[in-house]
């Protein structure tokens, strides 16, 4: 067997984009506005849901992204969530997460969240200095980032993550050490640490090309990014993704793991990407565009691709260096009827000798020196599938 055909009998994930925002955050190329079309919006993912008519695999995730989905009120929250259960076969454990931003969200609202079956909670944290916070575009302080989770733990939430961002503009590693101090003294069970990156059509990249803010030097980055993995590694935090850290297995964000195991997902709302035998799509991202596709049965501006076996080698290389587990030599072998050790016999041992990999239990793994030139490694697997 050849592709990723044999994916279909992988657990499935549900992706529901809300693209509500109070505000847009001066780093963030995510589709969002401010308008709070609620009904409307409501109204689209329902009968998008209707709609669907591919046979999916039992599903164990749902996760609501944005935006921020915690301006969406939690009656629309609960009714998406029972639709998608009465619709796809889902699993008894299954995980659902809603990501949530600090100052959009009150004691009341947790409260209600809770009862909608929400078992997991992303918050957008980013950072505990305020005038990083400033600087990023957020809405809320350091002290309503604590007062927002311990709101959560006080509303039965057990299952939290919080996401930060480093290698800011103008930050020091003081400052980066005294952030991820912050974040483990809360104890949460998962932590998203983020390398800052310039996207065009944000107001960082425009402050960027104005030279009214600098990047940090590579070398800078790298020793941050070293940081984050020591610092969280000898807090308890396993790492298990280039970004991702969890007290154990049992905490990795299942949504996370469905793009770099190539499982299925589907995802519904403007802009949302799905993935599903081999084929991906996504819709626009516009509002108007995607709720008038909906409304009249239309698929404009939908992007459609059939990866070609050559398209998914490269993905699965690039996905499985992103983890902590590795590229599977075995599932590689399986998919593609090809020996990837052989295949790469060079750069392999050119990779062995610098130690930049390893290579253990049928797995090709980075190194935590290899973790900083991953993008170069990826590059010389990719060029030769």
């Amino acid at each position: 067997m050849q592709g990723f055909e044999d994916c279909e009998n992988s657990r499935a994930g549900i992706y529901i984009h809300v693209p509500f925002c109070v505000k847009k955050c001066s780093y963030c190329d995510f589709y969002s506005i401010e308008e709070k079309r609620f009904e409307e919006y409501f109204e689209a993912v329902i009968k998008s849901i209707d709609n669907f008519a591919l046979n999916l695999p039992i599903a164990d995730s749902i996760y609501f992204g944005g935006g921020t989905p915690s301006v969406l009120p939690p009656d629309y929250i609960e009714k998406i969530i029972q639709k998608i259960k009465s619709t796809f076969k889902v699993a008894d454990d299954l995980e659902i997460t809603l990501e949530l931003n600090p100052g959009t969200i009150s004691k009341n609202y947790f409260q209600r969240l809770f009862k909608t079956g929400v078992n997991r909670l992303n918050i957008g944290v980013q950072s505990f200095d305020d005038e990083n916070l400033k600087l990023l575009g957020r809405i809320h302080s350091s002290k309503k980032a604590e007062e927002t989770y311990f709101m959560a733990r006080d509303s039965g939430f057990f299952n939290i993550g919080l996401d930060l961002i480093y290698a800011l503009p103008f930050q020091t590693k003081e400052n980066l050490l005294t952030d991820l101090s912050s974040l483990v003294s809360l104890n949460p069970e998962h932590i998203s640490a983020y390398m800052l990156t310039l996207e065009k059509n944000t107001k960082f990249y425009s402050m960027y090309e104005k030279n009214e803010i600098q990047m940090l030097s590579e070398e800078i980055s790298a020793d941050f990014f070293l940081t984050v993995l020591q610092f969280l590694g000898s807090n308890g935090y396993k790492f298990y993704e280039v970004s991702n850290f969890a007290k154990s297995e049992k905490f990795f964000s299942r949504h996370n793991q469905k793009h770099w195991n190539f499982s299925p997902y589907i995802g519904f709302g403007p802009s949302a990407h799905s993935f599903f035998k081999g084929r991906r799509w996504s819709e626009p991202p516009s509002f108007e565009l995607w709720y008038s596709n909906i409304i009249n049965s239309k698929t404009k501006g939908i992007f459609y691709e059939e990866m070609d076996l050559e398209q998914q080698k490269t993905e699965f290389v690039f996905l499985g260096l992103r983890t902590s587990k590795g590229i599977d030599l075995v599932r590689y072998k399986t998919l593609f009827n090809e020996d990837f050790l052989f295949k790469f016999d060079f750069a392999i041992k050119f990779f062995l000798s610098e130690e930049l990999i390893l290579i253990s239990s049928d797995f090709l793994v980075l190194t935590e020196r290899g973790f900083l030139f991953s993008d170069y490694i990826s590059l010389k697997f990719i060029e030769n599938v």
